[in-house]
Order: C-alpha cells, then structure tokens, then sequence
C-alpha cells in the first residue's frame, strides 16, 4: 500500500533517493489519465529501481478516497498525494492532467516534462497505437547518460484548475 505522507516529505525523501524523479500529474475523473495507467504501470515495474516515482493530484475535485480507490483500481503502486495547495503543480509548471516531469536531482535540472507517450492527439483524438514512448525514452537515456532527444512535448488532456485556490 502506497505510503500517504506530508508532501513536502514525501519529495525530500524522494530526492534524497534517487537521482531521477518522476513526477505524475494525474486526475482520477480525467479519461487521458485514466487511460494512460497501463503505460505508467509500466514504466514504473520497469524503472522503480533506478529512479522515483511520485503521483500527484492538484485538483480539489480529487479527494483522498478518490485517489485511494483510483490507485486500486488501476494497480498504482508508487506514492500519491493531494497536492490541493498546487505546490508541485507550481513547482514544475504543470497546467494539463496527466503531465509529467522527469527531474534529476543531482545536476538539478529537468530532463523532460509533457507526454506520457502519445496516444492522445488531443482530448477526444486517440491513436490506435502509441508511436512515441517519451517518457521511457527520456528514462532510458537519462539512466545511460546520453543526452535525451525530445526534452519537451506539449500535454494533451485536462487542466488543472488553479482558480479553485484563488477563492479560498
């Protein structure tokens, strides 16, 4: 079961760790994110030994149970968190759910951020088979110490509602 602690301790025991982080922003209600799962699973199974893996939920429509039974349900198993206050979202600039960030904590540096992979074109639009695997790819090189060709892509599904905090 995945561990639910504070998140600022979550990260720091993260990066004390591993000199890669993942971090996954998702959306439980979000079809792209939940669709996405499979790959994430993957990745992760693939690459748990070698680098961290966070997944954090922005949006205050997820609540902790919505989370929990999200993780059960799609066999999620790396650390979750209700990031409501948008300190991660903030932190690494993401605005679109799911987004990810591969950060190395050692040179401090993002070595990608966007897509999953793209089997979404955009919201609605879905390949029938994923051509570009970026985040593996991104995993991959980073691990061997080469240089990762695509550094960026644009993602493809929900927003995260920052306006939600404004009124608070």
């Amino acid at each position: 079961m995945r561990l639910l602690l504070p998140l600022l301790l979550l990260t720091h025991l993260l990066a004390a760790k591993d000199s890669l982080t993942v971090y996954l922003f998702l959306l439980d209600e979000c079809r792209i994110s939940q669709e996405m799962t499979p790959y994430i699973n993957e990745i992760y199974s693939r690459y748990k030994t070698q680098a961290g893996f966070i997944g954090a939920f922005p949006n205050k429509a997820t609540h902790k149970d919505n989370m929990q039974a999200f993780a059960a349900k799609y066999s999620i198993r790396f650390p979750l968190v209700l990031d409501h206050e948008k300190v991660l979202a903030k932190r690494w600039k993401a605005t679109i759910l799911p987004e990810v960030v591969l950060y190395n904590e050692r040179t401090q540096q993002i070595v990608y951020r966007g897509l999953i992979n793209d089997l979404y074109l955009k919201p609605g639009k879905r390949r029938h088979f994923v051509k570009n695997h970026y985040l593996a790819s991104a995993l991959e090189a980073a691990l061997a110490g080469r240089e990762v060709s695509v550094k960026e892509t644009r993602p493809v599904g929900c927003f995260i509602n920052f306006q939600e905090n404004s009124n608070d």
